[in-house]
């Protein structure tokens, strides 16, 4: 099968790496055949459309591609389709123009208009039972079936400061949902936060299946996280009060998705902030499977890699996101070697 996504253009690389995280996880084999402008064409043995629009941040939506052409073979392509196969009982177009200086709306009322004529769907622009979903981009043309729309409610309702408990330092959902599927963890398995605060990435795991363990050295952290789980509806969760650098859990889980102290307003007990890495990158060893995914936040400040250097990790891939002129969060994420130490 293959699917036709539009991304968030608000990263150059995070949009695009977080679809191949997720596939990564969930397909036996994948192919991208297609990445530009915000505009991604993968195919894949599974049908994952439906999983890819329940678990990705950084998109808009995800389609089944028809077929993919150019401007001057677009109409012989459409009377090839067998229409009433494909769509419900009705339908709508919708076009969408990237670097392309078509007229969106006059090729919705063009394309729509053949369909109906090859189709026994009817147009309803109100509710289509379909939608038709159709991409400009240069000189290429790419024409699908909506699948779904990501739901962006989801990570409006749940920003920091519209949870029950609220604490300035909690991620944005939509970073904190990226990070899980960076870490290539799938429904039924298992995380852990050790640095859970007011539970952001723990909400996020749970929202999409993953059971979760969050801890925090601050007991009303703990609280307020538990509070902010119960409120979103997730109920396979563990949190409790301990030190990220201490933490003994009696199975290792499959990956790590945290957001160390680092800000203003977060608190390090007094540690130093490379002291307090280096530690807790020690245990996060100890706490995840073999070849486990531990992908981690950390200020543009911090000599990052001459941490990871000196422990059982190596960098898999690393993103920047600037959250002010002072300030670049940088995304880091790492791989566990071995107990032999191999790859």
């Amino acid at each position: 099968m293959e699917f036709l996504l539009i991304l968030s253009r608000e990263h150059p690389k995070i949009p695009y790496s977080e679809v191949k995280a997720v596939l990564d996880v969930e397909c036996n084999n994948y192919n991208v055949k297609y990445q530009k402008d915000g505009i991604m064409v993968v195919s894949s043995d599974e049908d994952v459309g439906e999983i890819l629009v329940n678990r990705l941040a950084y998109a808009h939506e995800v389609s089944k591609l028809l077929f993919m052409t150019n401007i001057e073979n677009l109409k012989d392509k459409i009377l090839k389709v067998d229409w009433d196969s494909i769509l419900g009982q009705t339908f709508a177009v919708r076009v969408k123009r990237i670097n392309s200086e078509i007229s969106s709306r006059e090729m919705e009322v063009k394309i729509g208009g053949i369909i109906d004529r090859l189709s026994s769907s009817k147009v309803n622009l109100e509710n289509p039972e379909s939608f038709v979903r159709v991409v400009f981009n240069d000189s290429k043309v790419f024409f699908g079936i909506r699948i779904g729309k990501i739901n962006k409610k989801h990570f409006n309702i749940a920003k920091p400061h519209k949870r029950p408990f609220f604490h300035p330092s909690s991620l944005d959902p939509k970073i904190a949902r990226c990070m899980v599927n960076l870490a290539r963890v799938k429904k039924g398995e298992k995380i852990l936060d050790p640095f859970c605060g007011a539970g952001g990435v723990l909400i996020e795991a749970g929202m999409i299946g993953i059971k979760v363990i969050g801890c925090d050295i601050d007991k009303k952290m703990v609280k307020g996280a538990i509070e902010n789980l119960k409120y979103f509806g997730i109920k396979d969760f563990k949190v409790f009060q301990e030190d990220a650098r201490k933490i003994k859990l009696k199975e290792k889980v499959d990956a790590i998705v945290t957001d160390p102290p680092y800000g203003i307003s977060t608190s390090t007990k007094g540690e130093e902030l490379s002291k307090l890495y280096y530690e807790f990158l020690l245990s996060a060893k100890d706490n995840l499977k073999d070849n486990g995914i531990l992908c981690m936040a950390s200020p543009h400040f911090v000599d990052i890699d001459k941490i990871i250097g000196k422990t059982k990790f190596k960098i898999l891939e690393r993103y920047e996101i600037r959250l002010h002129k002072s300030l670049t969060r940088i995304i880091n994420v790492l791989k566990k070697f071995n107990e032999k130490g191999e790859n």
